[in-house]
């Protein structure tokens, strides 16, 4: 079956996350607690793979690792009390199921991408793997929102990333033991074609704290 005319580029995989991420963070803030929410949120974390996916090949295709990792941090440090109040009705939550935004476990899974590259390219194969089991944890001990998942699909698409079948399989499997629905998401990354597509280069950076400013502000405006 030729799949070519369905070829996806990154901003094709970008629209497709970001359709979810907003279904997801809809879910968990507007209509919380709710059915509807509870499908919105399964939904939302077909997000997850794809985003991993599409960081791993930031970090392949990048010039300049430092602009990439500020831009991820500063986008997450930007949005984080605006998530908090959003999904707790507070400006700084630390403990809470929600935890601390997603986005900051990109920012370690950028970290983790990194020295995972720097250990394959000196053929350290223990280190990498170490590195794929202790990453994970940073996730956890930070209360991430799903911070541990997020971490794992970076390393197996890092790792795994020029072997097609078993990236795919292991990334849906590490997706789908705890959230199921991850596993979905790995479906767009198979056809991904390698091209970037044209989009403006910081805006999906902007897009995510401006999503919860909007949905803390609903928050607010409706005493949810």
């Amino acid at each position: 079956m030729d799949l070519s005319r369905y070829s996806l580029d990154s901003r094709k995989l970008k629209i497709i996350g970001w359709v979810f991420t907003v279904l997801g963070a809809v879910g968990v803030t507007v209509c919380r607690d709710t059915v509807p929410g509870t499908v919105l949120v399964f939904l939302g974390r077909i997000a997850l793979p794809i985003f991993a996916f599409l960081l791993v090949e930031g970090f392949m295709n990048t010039d300049n690792m430092e602009r990439y990792f500020l831009s991820l941090a500063a986008a997450a440090v930007v949005a984080e009390p605006f998530y908090d109040y959003a999904c707790q009705g507070t400006w700084l939550d630390f403990s809470s199921a929600t935890g601390q935004n997603p986005l900051f476990a990109f920012v370690l899974g950028l970290i983790e991408v990194f020295f995972l590259h720097h250990a394959a390219t000196r053929r350290k194969t223990v280190s990498a793997v170490l590195m794929v089991i202790a990453a994970p944890l940073w996730g956890f001990v930070f209360n991430i929102h799903y911070g541990m998942t997020l971490m794992l699909l970076c390393g197996v698409f890092y790792l795994l990333r020029e072997k097609k079948t078993a990236r795919i399989w292991t990334a849906a499997a590490v997706g789908a033991i705890p959230y199921i629905t991850p596993a979905l998401g790995v479906l767009p990354t198979a056809l991904y074609s390698g091209e970037r597509g044209k989009y403006p280069k910081y805006l999906f950076y902007a897009l995510y704290p401006v999503l919860w400013v909007l949905l803390a502000v609903i928050r607010m405006v409706t005493g949810g």
